[in-house]
């Protein structure tokens, strides 16, 4: 180790020393963070040290209107705050694997190429207005609103398990999209709902997607549905049906494969395809593998079950509902943000819920605010979003062994007095459980 440590130091005196630059050019707050660059070269190379110390973060705005052309960034630099590159003439940049990338950190450049690693997160309008045509994303990445807005892309590749957020790409001209498995869209990621719909029927299953096709909307008795090349899709339901409701397997000489929204342009959001309609009791067929966003928000459900052939519940799914028992199938993998949530507006009391053996992910606020007393979180689950369990009157946790991220509030305002933490969890959030609970490694 200490061999390394002198080999990393010698690389970093000759690379500085090449570029004519020297520890002197950055500023820092000696704890790892470059706050500031006084030198005159336009090709720099971020230092793995200054002064002793590593480097690991560079501060907000701290390379902003530096003229820059080239800048290379060690695997060393885990954040990268907002505006720290913004409105400069950069043609290139690769991001390395576990880096959070601030807003509009790399905003306003000249870049034509674009590296980024696995476990990245990019915050919104990250890389807004530049030349960008296509790029390579590896896998877990978060890519939030706006990132990749206004470029000039044409061809998109990203991993698998990643996130992307309404209108990431807003203001490109996407063709081809390539999309490794089990990865979390918007509606609108991509301003294209067919592509989406394509890619859940197809089980979010990689494959490249054509991102040009758009299919026509359909209609069939109170139903309004469209037929991707993987099955149909209802995007809303026109009746006015109080209580009991059957959806049916088959629209014209479809299998339904998908509940799913419809967008109101005039409000600019969209809406669940069963939300609002007063449902007390629903029939999901089994040809069904996913519910999307807000499918059935705002009913009067008292109990569901979720069929063994879904895979995703999208965000919102039940939110507001009078649900007390949920039962999840086996083959669900992700859980979506807010999908069985309660408040004060809300009138979801669930006492039990059974997590099927596949999911991956729970999302923020899925169960907040229930009145469940036990619950066990399979060795599935690698994910359990911010205040995904707060606010029950949870006595009784088991974590599953594969769990790495347990976010903040996860399990706060609950009746826990002792909780074993798997040795997987990496990230155990602020608050994540109340003060004075017992927790155990193991």
């Amino acid at each position: 180790m200490k061999n390394i440590l002198v080999l990393l130091f010698i690389f970093n005196a000759l690379n500085l020393s090449a570029l004519g630059q020297n520890e002197n050019d950055f500023t820092t707050d000696g704890k790892g963070f470059i706050t500031g660059y006084n030198g005159e070269n336009n090709f720099i190379i971020i230092p793995t040290q200054i002064n002793g110390i590593p480097v690991t973060s560079i501060s907000n705005s701290a390379f902003k209107n530096k003229t820059l052309t080239n800048v290379i960034i060690p695997p060393s630099i885990t954040f990268i705050g907002d505006e720290a590159f913004s409105n400069n003439n950069l043609v290139s940049i690769t991001i390395h694997d576990s880096v959070s990338i601030g807003e509009r950190a790399f905003s306003n450049n000249l870049l034509t190429r674009l590296s980024i690693g696995n476990n990245v997160n990019i915050n919104s309008w990250a890389f807004f207005n530049n030349r960008l045509e296509n790029i390579t994303v590896g896998n877990n990445v978060t890519i939030r609103e706006g990132a990749f807005e206004r470029n000039r892309l044409t061809r998109f590749r990203i991993g698998n398990d990643c996130s992307i957020s309404h209108d990431a790409f807003k203001g490109n001209n996407l063709l081809t999209i390539e999309l490794g498995d089990d990865n979390h869209l918007q509606p609108t990621s991509f301003n294209n709902v067919s592509t989406y719909f394509d890619y859940l029927c197809n089980t979010r299953k990689s494959r490249v997607y054509d991102n040009t096709i758009n299919y026509d909307v359909k209609t069939a008795g109170d139903y309004r549905y469209i037929e991707t090349r993987y099955g149909a899709v209802i995007i809303q339901f026109t009746g006015n049906t109080e209580g009991n409701l059957i959806i049916p397997s088959l629209l014209g000489n479809s299998i339904i494969k998908g509940i799913g929204c419809y967008i109101d342009t005039e409000k600019e959001f969209t809406i669940g395809a069963f939300e609002g309609k007063r449902i007390s009791n629903i029939q999901i067929p089994n040809s069904v593998i996913f519910i999307d966003n807000s499918s059935f928000r705002n009913n009067q459900l008292v109990s569901i079950t979720i069929p063994e052939n879904v895979t995703y519940i999208g965000d919102n799914a039940f939110f507001n509902n009078q649900l007390t028992n949920v039962v999840i199938g086996n083959s669900v993998k992700y859980i979506g943000s807010h999908s069985f949530f309660s408040n004060v507006n809300s009138a979801n009391i669930i006492t039990r819920v059974n997590i099927g053996n596949n999911v991956k992910h729970i999302g923020d606020y899925a169960f907040t605010g229930n009145r469940l007393t036990t619950i066990n979180i399979p060795n599935s689950v690698v994910y359990i979003g911010n205040s995904s369990f707060e606010g029950n009157q949870l006595n009784n946790v088991t974590i599953g062994n594969n769990v790495n991220y347990i976010g903040d509030y996860a399990f706060a305002y609950n009746q826990l007095a002792n909780v074993f933490i798997p040795n997987s969890v990496t990230y155990l959030g602020n608050s994540a459980f109340d003060d004075g609970v017992i927790l155990q490694r193991q």
